[in-house]
């Protein structure tokens, strides 16, 4: 009964909060002008007609703000379904300028998939780097490999990828040059699957490695200083007392009990795997989510920067969910304290 109350309690938290957002999204947008007198502005002279009157029909402009609200909010709630079962991708808007009249959930759909490549390649490596240095060295507190793993860990949030991924292409594309500098293939792209696969991968080695210098630091940072923590609780000082052997003192005790707040660093990366960094992609010229919203802010499209906008918060609201459902299941106190909190 405690996790039910726990899940409902999670659950409104999170659709408050998304109503929230898709709110502020809605009024945000109104603030810059009239909509339809910025698609007049941007849009094609031979075709904003037809635009105009396809976001009447889509979003109500030509109603009263606050009927235009209920549309709005009632397709923030739906779109998914609509395109996910019903194929409808305009559920979520239409392009006005970059792509003129092309659904914007299209254009999402085939970017997505190169974010979450060289996101999520960059950052599984950062947590796996990060998990086992922070473990290494908070076995030996103290030791030289320690110290160094909190200087990385300082030295690199101070750096962002960005800027660490312009002094690689300098070095190793121009400098040295043997990696590219930017683009996700060759020109013309091999034709053959491996190697188009091998390519992308030989393309992909500079912006992930950029990525990986910077987090992994802090990653193992973080970890090391969880598991100095853990080790000095009195469970694992009875554990060492009674003779058990260092490995299952460390897997069986010490990493289950810190499993909750690496969960919730894992749960935190999950949104920017998914969406990417914008300049980050626009400095390799990488054709994800993050680029996409720079090309949408250069081109001032509007409808396309609001619906990033919310999936952005959709993705990281609803990780946050399950990263809170994942640590009330691991971790019985939360879930009891929100119980009696409640």
């Amino acid at each position: 009964m405690g996790y039910r109350e726990y899940l409902l309690k999670k659950l409104v938290y999170a659709a408050v909060t998304l109503w929230a957002i898709a709110t502020l999204n809605f009024f945000i947008y109104r603030l810059l002008g009239d909509p339809l007198q910025m698609i007049m502005a941007r849009a094609p002279k031979h075709g904003y007609e037809a635009m105009i009157k396809r976001y009447k029909e889509l979003w109500g402009l030509d109603k009263p703000i606050h009927v235009q609200y209920g549309i709005y909010i009632w397709r923030m709630l739906t779109w998914p379904f609509y395109v996910i079962f019903l194929g409808d991708y305009s559920a979520i808007g239409e392009s006005t300028v970059l792509a003129f009249g092309r659904p914007i959930a299209s254009m999402i759909a085939e970017r997505v998939g190169w974010t979450f490549l060289l996101f999520g390649t960059a950052s599984a490596i950062t947590m796996t780097l990060g998990i086992i240095l922070g473990l290494y060295a908070a076995r030996r507190r103290g030791s030289l490999f320690d110290r160094g793993i909190i200087f990385s860990g300082l030295v690199g949030y101070s750096f962002a990828s960005w800027w660490v991924g312009m002094v690689l292409i300098y070095i190793f594309a121009y400098l040295i040059p043997i990696l590219p500098p930017s683009g996700y293939h060759s020109v013309p792209p091999p034709k053959e699957p491996l190697n188009f696969a091998l390519d992308v991968a030989y393309h992909m080695v500079l912006p992930v490695s950029s990525i990986v210098l910077v987090a992994f630091g802090g990653w193992a940072l973080v970890v090391r200083n969880i598991l100095i923590d853990v080790f000095t609780e009195d469970y694992i000082l009875v554990a060492k007392a009674k003779g058990l052997p260092e490995r299952t003192i460390v897997f069986k005790h010490a990493l289950r009990s810190a499993a909750p707040p690496i969960v919730t660093m894992v749960g935190l990366s999950v949104p920017f795997i998914f969406l990417g960094g914008v300049i980050t992609e626009t400095v390799f010229t990488w054709p994800g989510i993050g680029m996409l919203y720079w090309d949408a802010i250069n081109a001032r499209d509007f409808p396309i920067l609001e619906a990033l906008l919310y999936i952005c918060a959709l993705f990281f609201v609803l990780t946050m969910v399950l990263v809170d459902l994942i640590y009330g299941f691991l971790d019985p106190r939360i879930r009891v304290g929100a119980r009696v909190g409640g």
